[in-house]
């Protein structure tokens, strides 16, 4: 804590007001607001884990399916830099991480559960500190098997999220945005992998 400077304050001590208008910038505000959401992610530290590092390009089976990766330690370089021109630009990194951690894994495997659960909690902080763009939350289906048929994948029935049909916009509800990431899988009857490197 020694190395902090003496103005630091934590991201989610400082209050701010929420984004109940649409902003076409990137500055102290949205800033403080990302990065609120993106904090939001961590409550539970054995759920978020497999969101954070980037994985390795040595999981061939991964870069397979996922053509776009992304992950949690570079969307919070990406706020920190402030190389998000806007706030749907951080919406997008993280509707792709929940996409692709829906498309890489089945919904039955263990790992889905605790996919689910942060990004319940990623809707609920947009909900809370940019109410306006809750319009742009990706809604949560199995795009599991779209990896195998190109049938649309369903909406998943087993978490019930408080936001009304008619409050989706289709065209951002199945559609991968721009750069993916996220999570392990099984493999045969071996051990769950996660993202983070052995």
């Amino acid at each position: 804590m020694e190395d902090l400077p003496d103005d630091w304050r934590c991201s989610v001590c400082v209050e701010c007001e929420p984004l109940t208008v649409q902003t076409q910038e990137f500055g102290n505000r949205e800033q403080l607001l990302c990065a609120k959401v993106f904090l939001a992610c961590f409550e539970d530290n054995s759920q978020v884990e497999l969101f954070v590092n980037q994985v390795p390009q040595t999981e061939t089976d991964y870069h397979s399916v996922i053509k776009h990766p992304i992950w949690l330690q570079l969307i919070g370089e990406r706020i920190n830099f402030k190389s998000y021109t806007n706030v749907s630009k951080f919406l997008d990194d993280m509707n792709l991480l929940f996409q692709n951690f829906s498309t890489f894994n089945s919904p039955s495997d263990p790992l889905a559960t605790k996919g689910k659960s942060v990004y319940t909690r990623y809707i609920q902080a947009v909900k809370k500190f940019m109410p306006f763009y809750q319009k742009q939350i990706w809604i949560y289906v199995s795009l599991y098997s779209t990896r195998f048929n190109s049938t649309q994948a369903t909406t998943s029935s087993s978490l019930n999220l408080p936001m009304e049909e008619d409050n989706v916009e289709h065209n951002n509800r199945n559609r991968l945005v721009v750069k993916g990431t996220t999570v392990g899988r099984k493999r045969g009857g071996s051990k769950a992998k996660s993202q983070t490197p052995a």
